[in-house]
């Protein structure tokens, strides 16, 4: 694969202009310049937040906690595009906003160096059954699967505190009011209480 050649900060501006002007449209400027419609919009975007400085300036921006914490929650919240809340809230690239949601879904922390986020409180962890008795380990790993997919994916806790009162309902609800095929369309607590009865 041939490598790209890299684009001038003297061409992106002139594109920009070209752009802005109205004497090209974005599908034309991306071809001009060999690249991508979202890269371009990203070049808009900076133009429009930071001018001709935006370019030249090679030095990488750091933005607070807060502020990733804030266009996140906007973002989400219906306040915008992505392109939108960029601007808004002047960050450089759609790709930076989309990487700070992704922390963010993960509930990941905005203050960790890499921006990796440092992961979520439920993590895959080993196993605490012994070696060659993966029977034991089955049904619960089902049981936090189930728990998972309904009631964490998707979901942003505030507290540690949040997450374990989401757990402990989830597991009262799973044993007595969610019930399994596999158990004869009985709850668990259905079916332990026929067991005893028998």
């Amino acid at each position: 694969m041939p490598n790209k050649e890299k684009i001038s900060a003297e061409k992106k501006v002139q594109i920009v202009r070209e752009y802005l002007s109205n004497r090209i449209g974005i599908a034309e400027a991306a071809r001009r310049v060999g690249a991508d419609e979202e890269t371009v919009k990203g070049w808009v975007n900076r133009y429009e937040n930071e001018g001709t400085s935006g370019f030249i300036d090679k030095e990488n921006r750091t933005y607070s906690p807060e502020l990733k914490a804030t266009a996140v929650i906007d973002y989400q919240r219906g306040g915008g595009s992505l392109q939108t809340i960029c601007r808004k809230y002047g960050i450089r690239d759609t790709h930076i906003l989309r990487r700070w949601i992704k922390v963010y879904n993960a509930h990941g922390d905005f203050n960790s160096r890499k921006g990796s986020g440092g992961g979520s409180y439920m993590k895959q962890g080993r196993s605490t059954t012994q070696v060659a008795h993966c029977i034991d380990n089955g049904p619960m790993e089902g049981f936090w699967g189930i728990l998972k997919r309904e009631r964490y994916y998707g979901k942003r806790f505030i507290s540690k505190r949040e997450l374990i009162y989401m757990i402990e309902s989830f597991i009262r609800y799973y044993n007595t009011r969610r019930v399994q095929r596999n158990l004869g369309v009985l709850t668990p607590m259905e079916k332990y209480e026929l067991g005893l009865a028998a």
